[in-house]
């Protein structure tokens, strides 16, 4: 199931193959444009014995034309870059955060071509990317994004209710943890004094992270590990991103 909900339409032409990738069909060719500094998925184009279509995400035709097809946008090109497929992954994405998407159509790269564009085309964009934009607007609010991709809010916060192992670890500060800061902490048993070691004043305060909750944030980049030293004390810390305070603050005491 997608961390992001496809419209109705789109779960007609996505299917996941065995490996839980969703694959658009063979006869739709994604078109994709600059919303908010990001490469969004807008709509779909397919062509079929002379006869060319694009429609929203909501599969709406939004454009069509039977004969002198406009050359610069039929010929799809390759999207490698991972900022495009990172802009792919938060307009759709499977559980696992990959989607195929193969070949696509870039309107920015359209525009910047110079090639011949009509206005009906043009117009035709600009309704996709507002309906692209609407679209985002409620699936930003039911999920978590971070530097590697985005997660259900609502997976969040069951990982924070379902029990199950924990991690401890400790921080020691000049007040207490808050959300909306980002946060160092020690990891394990010798937590405690790695975190005394790393602070002359301050309180050190303790939490017990679920380990589940500990996997999902860092699966899409809102904690990393590494290891360091205070001092005499060599231990695990994790780093937190501003973004999961307010799903681990609740658990420090």
């Amino acid at each position: 199931m997608p961390d992001l909900p496809l419209t109705d339409f789109e779960k007609q032409i996505y299917t996941a193959n065995p490996k839980g990738v969703l694959e658009l069909e063979r006869r739709w060719t994604p078109v994709f444009d600059s919303v908010n500094e990001q490469q969004v998925l807008i709509g779909y184009l397919r062509q079929s014995a002379g006869y060319t279509e694009m429609v929203d995400r909501n599969g709406k035709v939004q454009w069509s034309e039977e004969t002198g097809v406009e050359p610069s946008i039929i010929s799809p090109i390759d999207f490698l870059g991972s900022g495009i497929l990172a802009g792919v992954g938060r307009a759709i994405t499977s559980a696992a955060s990959r989607v195929a998407i193969g070949r696509g159509l870039s309107v920015a790269a359209i525009r910047a071509s110079g090639g011949r564009v009509s206005s009906s085309m043009l117009a035709a964009f600009q309704r996709m990317s507002t309906l692209a934009r609407g679209l985002l607007v409620p699936a930003a609010k039911s999920t978590v994004s971070g530097p590697m991709g985005s997660v259900a809010r609502a997976t969040l916060e069951a990982a924070t209710k379902g029990g199950g192992p924990t991690v401890f670890v400790a921080t020691k500060l000049t007040t207490r943890p808050s959300v909306g800061r980002a946060l160092s902490v020690a990891v394990g048993d010798d937590a405690v004094r790695l975190a005394n070691a790393a602070r002359a004043s301050g309180q050190v305060y303790c939490a017990e992270l679920p380990k589940a909750l500990l996997f999902q944030l860092e699966r899409i980049g809102l904690v990393k590990s590494s290891t360091t030293q205070m001092g005499n004390a060599i231990g695990t810390e994790y780093r937190f991103l501003e973004a999961a305070s307010e799903f681990i603050v609740p658990f420090f005491n």
